[in-house]
């Protein structure tokens, strides 16, 4: 099975609502277009991206584009 993952400009919201699993391969990668991109992150203050990340878990996360991992427990 070939997964083909997205790739979106990076959003910082998107990205902070974005679930991650190490043990699959991601949906989606957030991409910067132009060095200049990575200026405009450097702008933000540390407040600014804290209320981000607060908005975030208010929000919730996107929904998952993977299925829920099994979980096996031992006998």
């Amino acid at each position: 099975m070939v997964v083909i993952s997205e790739r979106e400009k990076l959003e910082i919201l998107d990205e902070l609502r974005t679930s991650y699993r190490i043990d699959v391969m991601q949906p989606i990668y957030y991409m910067l277009n132009k060095v200049s991109d990575l200026d405009n992150l450097r702008k933000h203050e540390v407040s600014e991206i804290m209320a981000l990340v607060e908005q975030a878990k208010a929000l919730g996360l996107h929904p998952a584009q993977f299925p829920a991992k099994e979980i096996k427990k031992a006998n």
